[in-house]
């Protein structure tokens, strides 16, 4: 949570209070990220820093000063590696042991070189293989070891407005993405093909989680949604589903 003044809190659902606040960001958050594999978080705001912060303490563990105006970022599934989406296309990974020595890669998302939107989420596949990122009305499927693009998906958002939320499905070969007609969107990551369409909203979703354990999708525009997907319908029939 955030609160007026950028800080960002730590609330304990157990007793519904806060048990930290972390402050340093002077404008509004726009990414929150926690670490699979221990107390460290990401946050990244509009004041053009991303911020790494350690659960157990207040205390701010490393900043950086990106380009663009809202920068983005994102842990790998080892927690070893983080990316940092910033303006004209360009992505920067960082290893979280030595970040202060800068990225070790970047990678420019051709089609964006010369727009001026920024990424406003990214996000590693569980099997370390591939990222997704997203600007504006496109969803971008790149290679996570060289940056290649794979495949772009478009959700239907006009030139110039906030790029909607997109997931992996946790066994990495599925994207999913809220589009501009308030349907979800489901693409194969092998073939780049839609292969299913959730529709039921009210309007359009922003936000979307796959249970990383699960067979259950949850969604979110002014209200809340849950989806079980069929594996059915999203594989051929010759395919072995493995969250069964």
């Amino acid at each position: 949570m955030q609160g007026l003044d950028h800080t960002l809190r730590y609330l304990s659902l157990h007793d519904n209070r806060y048990l930290r606040y972390f402050k340093g960001h002077t404008q509004q958050v726009t990414t929150l990220c926690l670490s699979p594999k221990n107390d460290l978080f990401m946050s990244a705001a509009q004041d053009r820093q991303v911020r790494l912060w350690d659960l157990r303490t207040n205390i701010c563990q490393g900043l950086l000063t990106v380009p663009g105006q809202q920068p983005c970022a994102a842990f790998d599934q080892q927690g070893l590696v983080f990316g940092v989406g910033t303006d004209k296309g360009v992505l920067k990974l960082f290893d979280v042991r030595s970040y202060a020595q800068g990225p070790f890669d970047a990678f420019t998302v051709a089609p964006e070189l010369q727009t001026h939107a920024a990424f406003s989420h990214i996000q590693f596949s569980a099997d370390g293989k591939l990222m997704l990122c997203v600007a504006e009305g496109h969803v971008y499927q790149l290679d996570a070891y060289n940056g290649n693009l794979q495949q772009t998906y478009s959700t239907g958002v006009p030139q110039g407005a906030l790029g909607l939320g997109a997931v992996f499905s946790p066994d990495s070969n599925y994207i999913l993405s809220g589009c501009a007609d308030k349907s979800i969107s489901i693409w194969s990551t092998r073939t780049g093909q839609k292969v299913h369409i959730f529709t039921g909203h009210a309007g359009v979703p922003t936000t979307l989680q796959w249970h990383p354990r699960r067979m259950l999708v949850a969604s979110a525009c002014n209200a809340l949604a849950f989806w079980t997907p069929d594996p059915k319908k999203l594989a051929p029939p010759s395919y072995s589903y493995p969250m069964q």
